[in-house]
């Protein structure tokens, strides 16, 4: 359990090490765009893969058996002219061959290894000690037997893999079309499903810019749903609620401060004229005294 705790983490840390520096100022949105698009891409290159190579083993593998029936045809209707030793039967008879353009070659062995009779399509020149060092080709030995069990020879059948080649490029070219009108299709529909995640977001960042530029904290951001974004977008009023209890609360702390303030000034004015009005008057008194 641990140990596969830590790969998963480890691979997150990888995926988000590689796809940090592509994303990393890229807006919301798009973000959300490009980590559907990469899943989908990944997903489909994956499928894309598996389906090709099970397609071409699969094929490769059939036709393997095609030629392993056809030796063991050959070499069953070869016995006789192997016995009797008649060259002239078995080449008819792997004359039959032309019907599969895609066997290059074939040639039957007697039992002491050397060419007994041979077939090979076209006007390039084929043996069997070329063709083991020839690459793009597929080859079946069979050995001949006859009632007993004792060998008689043995057939060597090769045939080009140009068709599977074919094939392989064709299942490529239609996957990879098929890869690109996904990824349109994707991109198509990520631009327009991606708002259910991004629009709360973004409203939440228009509330809290506006919060942050006019000290407006009597604005609320409208909750949609009760995901995580929800809870957010709760915790943000709550918050907002607090500071502008707070913020009347030190309006009205400012207000009865500048009242008291007010009454202190005009007790001390009053205080000043009294002081005055006396010294005035004492000073009558001193005058007349004198």
């Amino acid at each position: 359990m641990g140990m596969n705790s830590l790969t998963d983490k480890h691979s997150e840390s990888y995926f988000r090490a590689l796809l940090c520096p592509l994303v990393r100022n890229m807006a919301i949105r798009h973000k959300l765009v490009v980590v559907i698009m990469l899943t989908c891409m990944i997903a489909l290159f994956l499928a894309a893969v598996i389906f090709i190579s099970y397609q071409y083993f699969d094929t490769r593998n059939e036709m393997i058996q095609k030629l392993k029936t056809q030796a063991d045809m050959i070499g069953y209707n070869c016995q006789a002219a192997l016995v009797f030793d008649a060259p002239k039967d078995a080449e008819d008879i792997l004359g039959a061959l032309i019907v599969e353009p895609s066997i290059v070659y074939a040639c039957i062995l007697n039992p002491a290894g050397q060419i007994f009779a041979e077939y090979q399509c076209g006007e390039e020149v084929f043996s069997p000690k070329l063709m083991k060092f020839r690459s793009g080709y597929l080859s079946i030995s069979h050995t001949i037997r006859d009632e007993t069990g004792e060998s008689l020879g043995s057939v060597l059948v090769w045939s080009d893999l140009r068709n599977l080649y074919r094939m392989f490029v064709r299942y490529v070219i239609i996957s990879l079309g098929i890869i690109g009108l996904v990824a349109l299709v994707a991109f198509v529909l990520s631009s327009q499903i991606q708002g259910i995640i991004s629009a709360p977001i973004l409203e939440l960042n228009d509330v809290a810019q506006a919060v942050s530029d006019k000290k407006e904290y009597s604005v609320r951001a409208i909750k949609h749903n009760n995901d995580e974004i929800g809870h957010l977008i709760d915790s943000f009023n709550g918050m907002l609620e607090q500071i502008q209890e707070r913020d009347l609360a030190l309006v009205a702390a400012n207000e009865k401060l500048e009242d008291r303030v007010q009454e202190r000034t005009t007790k001390l004015s009053n205080t000043n004229e009294q002081l005055k009005a006396e010294i005035g008057h004492r000073n009558r008194v001193e005058e007349a005294l004198r």
